[in-house]
């Protein structure tokens, strides 16, 4: 019987990256949660999910077992990742940052709006 396991991951992206939407980013912190009969089996799982997104893995920051105490716990988000891994075996959420410019570059964000006066 497979448990859920709660995985956080710090990242970066991959050198070998196809993926075009990192190519602006510095790195990212993942909230895995995966269905799997071991901690081993379920850290080897979450890490392969990390990298077939184009991301290397930096550091397994925390893993733990999700108990069905904690369950009611959980915020709306989490609740949400929670039933889409029950569905899937395995789903996450990517909170990444961008690239910080060097000394003498600069970047251009277009506006959504016109700023206000």
């Amino acid at each position: 019987m497979a448990d859920p396991y709660m995985i956080r991951i710090n990242l970066v992206p991959s050198p070998e990256n196809k993926n075009p939407q990192l190519h602006n980013i510095e790195g990212a912190d993942a909230f895995v949660i995966v269905f799997d009969s071991s901690k081993s089996g379920a850290l080897d799982k979450a890490t392969r999910y990390a990298q077939g997104l184009g991301w290397s893995v930096v550091q397994v920051t925390s893993e733990q077992l999700l108990l069905p105490e904690h369950l009611p716990l959980l915020d709306a988000k989490t609740t949400k990742l929670y039933q889409d891994a029950e569905l899937l075996g395995i789903c996450g959420h990517f909170d990444a940052w961008p690239k910080k410019p060097r000394p003498g570059e600069y970047s251009v964000q277009s506006l959504k709006k016109t700023p206000e006066k």
